[in-house]
């Protein structure tokens, strides 16, 4: 690793938000020159007090942006996800229904 990056995307589970129960903010807390990533999946409107989820293949596809995205910026980095949850079945969905659809081998 040349870089020395070492980057972490958490990924939450359904209905909830990126903040939520203070889970990833507890975990974060402790990871020192790590960078983090923490995003929602789904849509939350504030004024309304509303959140929209979304479906699998799109949470899969949002979670695939963010990896894509922390591996252009930095292409030698450590990437690592902390998964909960449906957090983890949309990694799961990713890697098994979109990047490897059945029939194929990894």
């Amino acid at each position: 690793m040349k870089s020395g990056k070492h980057i972490v995307i958490f990924s939450h589970g359904f209905g909830v938000r990126k903040e939520a129960r203070g889970l990833f903010s507890d975990i974060s807390s402790v990871l020192d020159d790590t960078e983090l990533v923490l995003f929602d999946y789904n849509i939350v409107d504030e004024t309304e007090n509303t959140t929209t989820l979304r479906p699998l293949s799109e949470q899969a596809r949002i979670f695939s942006e963010k990896v894509k995205e922390a591996r252009e910026r930095y292409p030698d980095a450590v990437v690592d996800a902390v998964c909960h949850s449906q957090g983890a079945i949309s990694r799961w969905h990713l890697l098994i229904c979109i990047m490897c659809p059945f029939g194929k081998s990894f």
